[in-house]
């Protein structure tokens, strides 16, 4: 479900179609998106995440496709990682409902499997299944990868954790069905382009304000104390950094002005001191604000309430920081 996307860039996809770089292989969740796109589109799958970018780049292709939001594990960090003063802007972004099943060789049952191998998003999201049946984890470069490594694999302790579609595809069993940790589970993808091939860069899409996106507790963490720093002072940071993310999900947004200042950061309705450190940014070509944050997993109606009447609704940066609190 398109949450953002150009009426002209809309027209195109359906009626043109142009090729996507996603995520792969092919029956990933990125490639499910693709093929809902619209069926003109050329789904081109790619090993990473920064794959698919050098791709957009370089023009090998026409757009991109990387997911930045799950409803269950939060922000998808290295997807953000790879967009971040990447040279691309972001054209549009859809919705896509995930079904998480376990599949495996025939044969398998939930009494021989041992372990579970999947991207580490969909791990997350499923990881109140896994403690629940003891299994072990590995992590791989997408579903669809997984699923392959299964399906090359002669034993009955291995199984994927991916879509129902990959049975098909890569001749498994499935052995249980909707196990991600709740049933309301869906990711938000970025339909991206070269920033220079879109005329989402005319001046109208060069405004200065810019939402700040959450990101993980433990990527914070990382930023302002790296390993090494003294343990205690680690663990400190540790507790005000969960405060801030709540479960990597916290509500981090401000406006930067034209002399550079900002306006004081809201987090979960209270008004505090932060301090933060830029990681990066990527321009967004949407028109509407509100579907804007609600793409990218903000409280719309915590936004409406303190903060759509005092952004410009013609476009916005979304801008990563780290922000501790002071």
């Amino acid at each position: 479900m398109p949450q953002f996307v150009d009426d002209r860039l809309n027209e195109f996809l359906q009626s043109d179609g142009g090729s996507i770089a996603h995520l792969g292989p092919s029956g990933s969740f990125s490639h499910e998106v693709c093929s809902s796109i619209s069926s003109r589109v050329r789904p081109e799958p790619r090993r990473t995440f920064g794959d698919v970018i050098d791709a957009v780049v370089t023009q090998n292709v026409d757009y991109g496709l990387i997911p930045i939001y799950n409803t269950i594990a939060g922000q998808i960090i290295a997807g953000w990682s790879a967009l971040l003063d990447s040279g691309v802007i972001a054209v549009g972004a859809y919705v896509h409902r995930i079904s998480l099943a376990l599949l495996a060789r025939e044969g398998a049952t939930l009494s021989t499997i041992r372990r579970v191998v999947s991207h580490s998003a969909a791990l997350r999201q499923s990881s109140h299944w896994q403690r629940r049946m003891l299994i072990g984890a590995q992590v791989s470069h997408s579903t669809a990868a997984g699923a392959a490594l299964v399906s090359r694999t002669r034993s009955r302790e291995l199984a994927a954790i991916g879509s129902p579609n990959l049975a098909d595809r890569y001749n498994l069993s499935l052995v249980a069905h909707d196990i991600a940790n709740d049933v309301d589970n869906e990711t938000t993808f970025l339909l991206i382009q070269r920033q220079n091939d879109t005329a989402a860069t005319d001046n109208k899409f060069q405004r200065t304000s810019q939402i700040c996106c959450p990101v993980s507790p433990n990527v914070l963490l990382s930023r302002v104390a790296p390993e090494g720093e003294r343990a205690n002072e680690r663990e400190r940071l540790r507790s005000q950094i969960s405060f801030t993310c709540r479960s990597g999900r916290a509500l981090e947004i401000f406006l930067k002005n034209e002399d550079g200042s900002t306006n004081e950061t809201l987090i979960h309705g209270c008004s505090v001191r932060t301090e933060g450190r830029y990681l990066g940014h990527i321009p967004v070509a949407a028109t509407n604000v509100d579907r804007l944050y609600r793409a990218f997993g903000f409280q719309s109606n915590f936004l409406r309430d303190h903060f759509l009447g005092n952004i410009p609704k013609d476009n916005s940066y979304i801008v990563i920081y780290s922000r501790v609190l002071q």
